[in-house]
Parts: structure tokens; C-alpha cells; sequence
């Protein structure tokens, strides 16, 4: 997400310089998530692992914020002081409207062989309450360092789950005999933007995990319109659970692209399921505010 204080002329661009370990950029097409940014845009693949990322702005870009996101495969390992990015908004001609420069990424968690699925819903039209689709694959069951404790599901503001009983919520996995929630009291729903599922560390193994449940949809969606699913551990100093995914207990959280008011899952428009499982193999999201932050998921 990026703010700027100038109208910016059509022609634009918005330039990412990433680390070269960083590879697999993709940003046509429908890589390119436009979470609050002009549907006048767009982005041609690296031709050259390391090139810069560019996305050409085709509209006039008025003063305000704006979000975009673009999927990348990310490393099995990074020295802090290589994983540097820089963002940089230019004219068509070169000359720099505003830059972040040097931009320090989050540590990549090691040891973890995971990825996040693709968010599905079934509408998006205000007032409705649409049944959305989230959830994670482990490439290898996750190692005792990294115990999975719940599953905390973050929604954008002004969404809210329409949860009442644990009914609600299913849950659900590619293996037919596998169990994974937990027995007993293993969803928390109090507070309409989260919900927690506890599950059973010791049961999940290599395979993917879904949650389905019900959204009302807000007649606007917010310009940070990010969902976030986070893997949770208990907090070692404190014994508690993830109640955010700012929490400490939540050692993984994927930011993932939300959908605009109207707008059609892409599964209903024919194409193949299969070929959203890149959007979020490798998925980074871009923050520019006062303050930067920088989140990618680990595959």
C-alpha cells in the first residue's frame, strides 16, 4: 500500500527493486491484485531473474492510498541485511515523485514448509452474506519447534463473520479420514472481525487445510482490504493463544489480496481451479505509509 500527496499523470510507474534471491515474479494478468489501485494498470513479467518489477499506471493517479499485490517465490534463506526492497513511483520520462528506499523485510521462517490457499467467496455484493473458503497446505508436517496450536483468521474492516454456532464453520481437508480440529470447545468467534480454530498439532501432516464460513459483505470495502490467516503456536513467556495476528503466538500470518464489490470469483468465470494455487504459492504485499511494511509468505 502506498501513499502520495501529488496527482499523478498518466504513463506512470511504480517500480519494486527486490533482492535477487527473490524469483518466480509473477504480476500479469491476474497476479496482479489491484486491493485499492486503478483497473487502468498493468505489469509484464520479469523477462530476467532480479529485473525490477514495473507497473505501468495507464489513468491519472489522483492524491490518496492505494494498495497493489504481486506473487514472487521467496527463498529458503535470506541474510537480514540482503533482504532490502525499494519502491519508487516515477513518470513516464524518470523523474521520481516519491521513493522508499532500502525498505528492511521480515525474517524468513525457517524449517516451516508452508503456503496459504486461495480465498474463495461465493458473492460479493453489499448486504449479502457470502460463504468464503480460506486456509493453508504443509509441504511436510511442521517441525516440534514450530507447533501449530489454532488457526486465526483476520478479516478486513468492515467485514464481519456471521458466525452464531460452531455449525458454521466447516472444516474440512484433502485427506477424507483426516481429523484435525480439536475436541471440545475448538472455535472462537466473540469479535466479528477473527475467528480462532484450535487444532491438533500432532495431526497435521503434509496436506491442505480449509476453513468455509459465512461474511457479511459491507456495501464499501476498505482500502486495506487484506484478509489474514495466521498459524499460531501458545506464547512461551505468557501461555497464551493468538488473539491477533500482531500477537507473538502467531509465528506465520499470510496477507492475502481481498475482492472488490461485484467482483466474480474467478472460478465462476470458467477457468481452471487448479490455476489460482500460484496467486498464493508466493505472495507479497506492499505497504508504503509513514512507516513500511513489508510481508511475504514463505512456500
Amino acid at each position: 500500500m502506498f501513499e502520495t500527496k501529488d496527482r499523478v499523470a498518466p504513463g506512470s510507474r511504480l517500480v519494486l527493486e527486490r533482492p535477487p534471491s527473490f524469483v518466480g515474479v509473477k504480476c500479469a494478468g491476474f497476479f496482479l491484485r489491484r486491493i485499492a489501485f486503478p483497473t487502468a494498470s498493468d505489469c509484464v513479467d520479469p523477462e530476467e531473474e532480479g529485473e525490477d518489477v514495473v507497473i505501468t499506471i495507464n489513468s491519472t493517479l489522483p492524491a490518496g492510498s492505494y494498495a497493489v499485490s504481486i506473487t514472487v517465490q521467496t527463498p529458503s534463506f535470506i541474510d537480514p541485511e540482503d533482504a532490502v526492497f525499494s519502491l519508487i513511483l516515477q513518470s513516464s520520462t524518470g523523474k521520481v515523485y516519491d521513493a522508499a528506499i532500502g525498505l528492511v523485510g521480515p525474517p524468513i521462517i525457517e524449517n516451516l514448509m508452508a503456503r496459504a490457499s486461495s480465498l474463495y467467496w461465493s458473492s460479493a455484493f453489499p448486504g449479502d452474506v457470502a460463504t468464503l473458503e480460506a486456509g493453508f497446505t504443509l509441504e511436510e508436517k511442521p517441525p516440534a519447534t514450530r507447533e501449530i496450536s489454532s488457526i486465526l483468521v483476520s478479516l478486513p474492516s468492515g467485514f464481519s463473520h456471521a458466525i452464531s454456532t460452531e455449525a458454521d464453520v466447516e472444516t474440512f481437508t484433502s485427506d477424507p479420514n483426516g481429523k484435525w480440529v480439536a475436541s471440545g470447545r475448538w472455535l472462537t468467534y466473540g469479535e466479528p472481525g477473527r475467528f480462532r480454530v484450535e487444532v491438533v498439532p500432532s495431526n497435521l501432516t503434509r496436506n491442505e487445510y480449509k476453513m468455509r464460513f459465512p461474511v457479511l459483505i459491507p456495501p464499501v470495502v476498505p482500502a486495506r482490504n487484506v484478509w489474514m490467516v495466521s498459524l499460531c503456536g501458545i506464547d512461551s513467556t505468557t501461555g497464551e493463544r493468538c488473539f491477533s495476528y500482531t500477537d507473538r503466538a502467531a509465528f506465520l500470518t499470510w496477507p492475502i489480496a481481498g475482492f472488490e464489490i461485484g467482483e466474480v470469483h474467478y472460478s465462476h468465470l470458467g477457468r481452471i481451479a487448479a490455476g489460482g494455487a500460484g496467486l498464493t504459492s508466493w505472495h507479497m504485499l506492499l505497504w508504503i505509509l509513514p512507516g513500511i511494511l513489508l510481508d511475504w509468505q514463505r512456500r
